[in-house]
This record gives structure tokens, sequence and C-alpha cells, in this order.
């Protein structure tokens, strides 16, 4: 496959929540449930 880049369905989650509250305090609140290293 040309597209090699795969999004795990919890990061397509962070950015669509992301995308629908739009807002910094539901980033930084949620953010280190999707940001794992």
């Amino acid at each position: 496959m040309e597209n090699s880049t795969i999004i795990p369905k919890s990061s397509l989650d962070f950015l669509t929540h992301l995308k629908e509250n739009n807002n910094k305090p539901w980033f930084e609140a949620n953010k280190p449930k999707y940001l794992i290293e």
C-alpha cells in the first residue's frame, strides 16, 4: 500500500474529540490518555 501511515483508533478518536471540543482545558485534561510514549 502506498499509504503506509496508520493512525491508531485512539489517536483518531483523540483528534476527532479535539476538533469537536477545540479547547485547551479539554486538551490538557485528556492529553495524557492519548499521548503515551
